[in-house]
């Protein structure tokens, strides 16, 4: 379990294990275009109860799941954090198949990690 504000997301083990074996943790906390769209999301819903979170989390982290696994056909070269979502295509989602993790838990996977990112970074929904 890692804390993102005053919410609880759960982190499974063989999700930490992945994320840190192939450095996306490491390259999550360097790139923070990710990690910054997906506060953005969060931040859109009004997050004061707990269902609350959990709705603007899940809503977030569909968001977020098109742009990680095909972010050439979901993003404009334009936008934002492609750079960050591009890298994280060619450099860390096969690893991440590689462990085992289906494109659903490696977008789950991403979206805990971002949460201990902001709560490093003192951010909260």
């Amino acid at each position: 379990m890692t804390k993102y504000g005053d919410f609880w997301v759960k982190v499974p083990k063989r999700f930490q294990t992945a994320l840190r074996r192939c450095r996306t943790d490491q390259f999550l906390v360097r790139s923070g275009g990710i990690a910054d769209e997906f506060h953005k999301s969060v931040r859109a819903y009004d997050g004061s109860s707990d269902d609350q979170f959990r709705e603007a989390y899940v809503r977030a982290t569909e968001a977020m799941a098109p742009r990680l696994l095909v972010p050439f056909a979901s993003m404009k070269p334009t936008d934002a954090a492609y750079r960050d979502h591009v890298e994280f295509f060619q450099r860390h989602l096969e690893c991440l198949r590689a462990f085992g993790l289906s494109d659903g838990e490696i977008v789950d996977a991403v979206a805990a990690q971002v949460c201990v990112v902001l709560q490093a970074r003192g951010a909260a929904p």
